[in-house]
């Protein structure tokens, strides 16, 4: 049982001093006690540090407390104002405060849980340059085996310290790393690769490719970024971009030089016609057809015709043979002037080509007989072999002919314009410019014979020259 005190009477309940106090009396020990709990702090979900990587991205501050009792968040430990969506969405940090607040009786906590959120600005950057390296032989060619050295440089871009930063390339093994960059550092020199270009890439003219930077940041997450080229080519002589990887490195290869040079050919005769006119890889008045400098072969090239000859009247036409470059005029081909385009590309690419047109003139030859040299001559008086005989000199075909005649040591012993095989012809006599005389005659011996004539085309007057030995017997 209670004992009162003095008066007799119980005591009077304390004042309420917190709004969570809560008296009741004790009868056993005659007292009021205060069975109220203060509302304990919130517990904090955990500070929350993130890399800005998108436009909606939003942090937000979380804590828990007991049933029965909210949260309210305010924007400093005491006092301040209430904060009804404790959120972050840029880079840049903020911290928010969690309080508790009773149901029954909207008790707060005494004090407020700090909920610190953090967004970082995390970015990596990397750039790549690629240089072409004439390494395999023959040099000044690019071969397959040739290389480009590729340099690196990443850049941390962001706000936070990055560990661990890789590059990797699909087409090539990047020699270097992991580094550490701290904000804002630059480094070119720890990252090199060198690739051996294949023929493939000879073709394209060209080889591209792009490299990943990656990089860790102080919350373990991952940047990452594909490489630009710093220098890009652009304009004439340039790799075109690749629509499907603009940012694509784009390192051009030397195209080995080929060169074709025009060809002209004149009265060639259309009647009888010419099998072998001449080669269009020879120097035929613009000299001969290159690759990389040096004369053209056919087995380094493929020929191709580009624009045919167009007949004549329905004639045969000149052909150019793309298996050995030949031009052949067939028997039959009309009068007139032709032009072949033919054109030759590398064996080995393709797209690496040159152009170039063959002009080829056929005339029209007057019909003559050829002409027939009878080189021994006999000149006893017996009516036979006493002249040297040119049989058809004497035709159309062969106007303006002069013919000289030299003995064993190259002293000119006979000469003469127009000659007709009668009475200016050749009869074992001297007409030269030699000590001999006339009336002696020439000894028995080989001499040499030059027979220069003029034959008229549909092109003009065309000279031509025949030589041979000649026998003299007495």
């Amino acid at each position: 049982t209670c004992t009162w005190d003095n008066t007799g009477t119980q005591p009077n309940q304390p004042a309420v001093v917190n709004c969570w106090d809560n008296f009741v009396f004790n009868t056993t020990d005659c007292v009021w006690e205060n069975i109220g709990l203060e509302p304990v702090a919130p517990i904090s979900g955990g500070n929350k540090l993130e890399c800005k990587n998108s436009i909606t991205q939003t942090l937000m501050a979380t804590a828990t407390v007991d049933q029965g009792q909210n949260i309210v968040w305010y924007d400093s430990a005491t006092n301040g104002s209430i904060v009804n969506s404790p959120t972050l969405n840029s880079v840049g940090s903020v911290t928010y405060y969690a309080q508790t607040l009773t149901n029954v009786n909207s008790c707060p906590s005494l004090t407020r849980t700090p909920v610190t959120l953090t967004m970082y600005s995390c970015a990596i950057e990397i750039t790549k340059e690629g240089s072409y390296q004439d390494t395999a032989t023959p040099i000044g060619v690019t071969n397959v085996g040739d290389t480009i050295k590729y340099t690196f440089i990443v850049t941390n871009t962001g706000n936070v310290p990055l560990t661990n930063v890789m590059v990797s390339d699909p087409l090539v093994s990047v020699l270097g790393g992991p580094i550490t960059l701290n904000v804002g550092e630059t480094n070119s020199i720890a990252f090199t690769a060198i690739y051996s270009i294949t023929q493939a890439e000879i073709n394209e003219g060209a080889v591209y490719n792009q490299a990943t930077a990656t990089g860790t940041t102080p919350n373990s997450q991952q940047v990452i970024a594909k490489s630009k080229d710093l220098t890009p080519c652009t304009g004439a002589g340039c790799a075109p971009i690749d629509p499907s990887c603009p940012d694509c490195t784009i390192t051009n290869l030397p195209q080995n030089d080929i060169s074709a040079q025009d060809d002209s050919f004149s009265d060639i005769d259309g009647a009888l016609g010419n099998e072998n006119v001449g080669n269009v890889l020879d120097n035929n008045g613009n000299g001969r057809d290159t690759h990389n400098g040096n004369d053209v072969f056919i087995d380094e090239i493929i020929l191709s015709i580009v624009t045919p000859a167009t007949p004549i009247d329905g004639s045969p036409v000149p052909l150019v043979n793309t298996r050995t470059g030949q031009i052949n005029v067939p028997a039959g081909t009309a009068p007139g002037t032709y032009t072949i385009v033919y054109q030759i590309c590398e064996s080995v690419n393709q797209n690496n080509c040159a152009t170039a047109t063959v002009t080829i003139n056929v005339a029209v030859v007057l019909s003559c007989d050829a002409l027939v040299i009878h080189n021994a001559i006999s000149p006893n008086g017996d009516g036979t072999n006493d002249l040297f005989t040119i049989e058809n000199i004497t035709d159309d075909c062969y106007v303006n002919n002069t013919v000289e005649i030299y003995n064993r040591w190259g002293v000119l012993v006979f000469e003469s314009k127009n000659y007709n095989n009668t009475d200016n012809a050749f009869d074992g006599t001297s007409r030269g410019r030699t000590s001999i005389k006339q009336s002696e005659g020439l000894p028995t011996g080989t001499y040499f014979y030059i027979l220069n004539y003029s034959s008229e085309t549909t092109s003009g007057t065309q000279t031509y020259t025949k030589n041979g030995y000649l026998y003299l017997t007495r």
